[in-house]
């Protein structure tokens, strides 16, 4: 993790910021390149996602959209 957050840091898409209650500790924070590196990653995983979903047929669209509610009652279980 340490060197991701290096390189994130490097590409100045991150900055470290002390914390501040506690001087051992040392937060991690997106900078302005790092909120639209993310929205544009983003923006790309939705625009794949839709046209895959597009090749799709109505029955393919049915089951996958089935499988998302199972997903969720799944991911919200305990």
């Amino acid at each position: 993790m340490g060197a991701t957050l290096t390189e994130l840091e490097r590409e100045g898409l991150v900055e470290r910021r002390p914390h501040p209650t506690d001087g051992r500790q040392v937060l991690f924070v997106l900078t302005r390149e790092g909120v639209q590196a993310r929205r544009k990653r983003s923006a790309a995983k939705q625009k794949w996602l839709l046209e895959a979903m597009a090749r799709l047929d109505a029955d393919e669209r049915k089951t996958l959209m089935s499988a998302v509610k199972l997903i969720k009652r799944l991911g919200e279980a305990e």
